[in-house]
This record gives C-alpha cells, structure tokens and sequence, in this order.
C-alpha cells in the first residue's frame, strides 16, 4: 500500500510541477513586461524603458536608447549607445517634432561601443512626453551624418508605468 501510494506520487508530482510553472512563468512575466505602442518597459532585472523591439525599425547593433533610473536620487536618465568608430567630437543631437536640438556628449567608449547619456527631465522629458518621433543624429564622420527616428508613440504611458514598476 506505502509503495504504491510513492510510486503514484511519484508519477503525478513531476506532471504537476510541468503544468504550473509555465504558467507561473507567464503570469510572473506579464509583471516584468509591458508593451505600450512604440515603447516597452523591461523590469526583468532593473527596470528600463526601450523602444519596443517588434515595432522599431532600427537595428540595435547600431543605435539603442535605453532609459534607467539613479537608485540614490530616483532620477531618469537616457543612454544612447552606437557602434565604435563614429565622429564623437560633435556629440549627438537629439531633435524631437524637428524642433530645437538637445546636444549630448559622448561619456566614454567600449571595446564595442561609444555611448552618450543625459538626464531625462524638464525641457527634455516634456518634448519625449508630447512628441511624435525624436530623431537622434550620430556622426559616423566629420561630414558625414546618420540620423535614426525614435517613434515616441506611446512614450508617455510607457514612462508613467516605468515610472510605477521602478518606485517599487
């Protein structure tokens, strides 16, 4: 009676862990996880805001903007980072609805990347916030430019709930 009561347990206990940690998986993803048009949120590991890899049309290995949080004062910033071998003296210009450009300055080079970042907040942020598409120009020579259009179609919502998920 005890040895067929283990070798039951024993067959039907491996079929229920397979049954729900799929699904635990999926829920718990679905936490980690939000696509919100143009713009998905990522809190697999640290939270991050990134253009939404199945609707943007720039390849990552040359251009990614990634957007973090400081743990010490909580406050947003942006990370653009492009291949190795670019123009940098002239930085990057960020140019959202054709408006006035922001300059950012390259902070340092990898083996494989170059990247510049800077604070996500006032005249920035709002022009992120309402805008239709930022394009981010990169020099890859003196006078030679590549720009690289940032859809900022559901941007707002996208920061507002990365904004919730990294508070927490």
């Amino acid at each position: 009676m005890f040895r067929s009561g283990v070798v039951l347990l024993a067959a039907v206990l491996p079929l229920s862990i397979a049954i729900c940690v799929p699904f635990s998986g999926i829920a718990e993803a679905s936490k980690l996880q939000a696509a919100f048009i143009d713009w998905s949120v990522d809190c697999t590991v640290q939270c991050k805001l990134l253009p939404n890899a199945a609707t943007s049309s720039i390849d990552p290995e040359q251009f990614r903007i990634t957007i973090a949080q400081r743990e010490a004062d909580r406050s947003g910033f942006a990370i653009m980072s492009v291949p190795t071998g670019v123009y940098l003296s002239p930085g990057v210009l960020i140019s959202v609805d054709r408006k006035r450009p922001f300059k950012v300055l390259y902070e340092l080079c990898d083996p494989a990347k170059c990247h510049a970042s800077f604070k996500l907040n006032g005249p920035v942020l709002k022009a992120f916030k309402q805008g239709r598409t930022a394009t981010i120009r990169v020099w890859l020579k003196k006078d030679h430019v590549v720009d690289f259009p940032v859809s900022l179609a559901g941007f707002t919502q996208a920061y507002a709930q990365f904004q919730t998920r990294s508070a927490r």
